[in-house]
């Protein structure tokens, strides 16, 4: 007990569980966040399913974020409106162990409003954009709203249990929300922040340590939608999804989390007892008061192990970032150790490929003596529009079948094989690279392109287009 009994009735008054000005900072950290997940959630897709992975890539760039997660559980923790509202639980009896975790369901309820509400803004924010363009959509994709709110709201609890370590590592609010949004968007850098930096990674063994790529996986495994019946997953996401990759990485983050809490308990312990001691619950006569009882030495030595304690979470954290980037970057050197095989390459200078006409390389992938994956890896770009209209569109796929029973299909089961078409214009970076694990599936494969105008597919030309297929093993 810090305070008399007597005191309770005006400290009651007095505390609240988070100011409005707390709350109200937390709300322009969302906000600024929601506008930078639309920016930085990669390539845009049309469609019900493309909605669907627009709305997911979205909220993954949220989560690579980090910081509206982090800033909410520091200032439930460690704001001067949240030390007060602590330190009255504690004057009214409650335990130490019952109140971190009643503070901790607070955070937990506010993460869901919080998952939920974003989520479904962003669900209808293409809704909103095309009612504003006079262009009608089909709302189909709103199907698959619920498995991104349980994805969003599992991963933001984990979270939570993380942020509430690091606060109380810290003790102050926006150090830890600034050290949690670090830690979040280097492990998105690292891993592969959108599909097309995913399939060009090395480090794909390494995707679910960050929550964002967690985020994309459990939702597209929650929505129950087979996404290799259209052949884009690749493209999507920029990984296979799979149940069974997501059960080590949820195991080992629920772990984490139940640790978490638990090494939070003692730290709050120490915290408390010096909030008062060094004022650090904000202005109050009462606090005040009680601050000034105690000896000077004491607040010079409390004052020291803040210090440390604070030094040593961000030395902590530098250091976990350097060791997971340091094992990154080695991983990355073993995997181009790997053997590689370039089984087509484009001349110096480019090569033509006619508009509306399909060009197709046919090869043969044989199955090697070591267990190490296979990959086959593919890339275009192109390099001069020559006579070609100012807009094009492409598609392109990687297919288990002869070139002959290719050529037999007629145009529409040609194009439902391939990824969804892209449209380019005159004057963009032109060029797009795509990927697939062979698995097992070896023998006659082929990789099919096919370029043609927006506008009409009938228009003619050709443009230099450059291309490379290459087979990884390793």
């Amino acid at each position: 007990m810090l305070l008399n009994d007597e005191d309770q009735p005006l400290l009651t008054k007095k505390i609240h569980f988070l100011s409005l000005r707390e709350f109200f900072i937390w709300m322009i950290i969302v906000g600024i966040t929601i506008v930078i997940g639309f920016m930085a959630r990669g390539s845009n897709w049309g469609g019900d399913m493309g909605y669907f992975v627009n709305s997911i890539n979205t909220v993954a760039s949220m989560f690579a974020l980090g910081f509206p997660i982090f800033s909410l559980t520091g200032l439930m923790f460690a704001s001067p409106t949240s030390r007060r509202y602590l330190q009255q639980l504690s004057n009214q009896g409650m335990s130490d162990r019952r109140f971190l975790l009643f503070r901790y369901a607070q955070c937990l309820v506010l993460v869901g409003i919080y998952s939920i509400v974003t989520t479904i803004i962003i669900f209808v924010m293409p809704v909103i954009y095309a009612t504003s363009l006079n262009y009608s959509i089909s709302l189909g994709y709103f199907a698959y709203l619920p498995a991104v709110m349980i994805a969003s709201l599992i991963v933001g609890c984990i979270l939570a249990a993380l942020a509430t370590l690091l606060t109380m590592a810290t003790d102050r609010a926006y150090l830890s929300a600034s050290l949690g949004g670090t830690i979040t968007i280097f492990l998105a850098l690292v891993t592969g922040w959108t599909a097309d930096m995913l399939r060009d990674s090395a480090t794909q063994i390494l995707i679910l340590s960050s929550p964002h790529n967690l985020v994309k996986m459990l939702a597209a495994v929650l929505s129950n939608h087979d996404f290799s019946l259209d052949n884009r997953e690749l493209m999507y996401f920029g990984f296979n999804n799979s149940p069974e990759s997501l059960l080590v990485p949820l195991f080992g983050f629920t772990l984490l989390a139940i640790t978490s809490i638990i090494l939070s308990l003692p730290i709050l312990r120490v915290n408390m007892n010096r909030w008062l001691m060094l004022g650090m619950v904000g202005t109050n006569a009462i606090w005040e008061q009680s601050a000034e009882l105690h000896d000077p030495r004491d607040v010079v030595k409390a004052r020291k192990n803040l210090r440390f304690q604070r030094t040593a979470a961000v030395f902590f954290v530098c250091t976990l970032l350097f060791s997971f980037g340091f094992g990154s970057f080695a991983i990355t050197q073993i995997m181009d150790e790997s053997s590689s095989t370039t089984l087509y390459q484009s001349p110096d200078g480019g090569q033509s490929i006619v508009l509306g006409v399909w060009l197709i390389f046919e090869f043969e992938l044989q199955q090697s003596s070591s267990d190490l994956s296979n990959r086959l890896r593919y890339r275009m770009h192109f390099d001069d529009w020559g006579s070609c209209p100012d807009e094009l569109s492409y598609t392109h796929a990687f297919l288990m079948m002869e070139q002959s029973e290719f050529n037999q299909l007629n145009e529409s089961s040609k194009l439902e094989l391939c990824y969804e078409p892209r449209n380019i214009t005159r004057g963009e970076i032109g060029g797009f690279s795509a990927g697939s694990d062979i698995g097992e599936q070896f023998g006659t494969h082929i990789v099919v392109f096919y370029v043609y105008a927006t506008t009409n597919s009938t228009v003619g030309g050709a443009l230099q287009v450059s291309i490379e297929i290459v087979h990884e093993i390793g």
